[in-house]
């Protein structure tokens, strides 16, 4: 990343599938699934807001996909999920 260099990818609907696959198992293992994302949106040389706008939106709704799986696996009743709603209010509030 630092030194700016970029790859041409040739197959770019593999491409995504292999990033997509990165990102998910790092989710699942680390919750740490942005750098492979992060790093194939910069080889595309997307512009600077809209890769943001795409992060964004990529993570919001992984993160909403992540809690519902949860709920339905039930390692999170729906009595905890209300509480850490109550509490992350103040700090969403704070961030915006």
């Amino acid at each position: 990343m630092c030194a700016n260099i970029t790859i041409d990818i040739r197959r770019h609907s593999l491409a995504k599938s292999v990033v997509g696959f990165l990102s998910g198992f790092l989710e699942d293992t680390t919750s740490f699934n942005g750098p492979p994302l992060v790093l194939y949106m910069m080889n595309q040389g997307e512009d600077k807001i809209t890769m943001r706008a795409d992060l964004v939106r990529y993570f919001f709704l992984g993160n909403i996909a992540t809690l519902i799986i949860a709920y339905f696996m039930g390692s999170m009743p729906i009595v905890n999920f209300s509480m850490y709603i109550v509490a992350s209010i103040p700090a969403i509030a704070l961030g915006w």
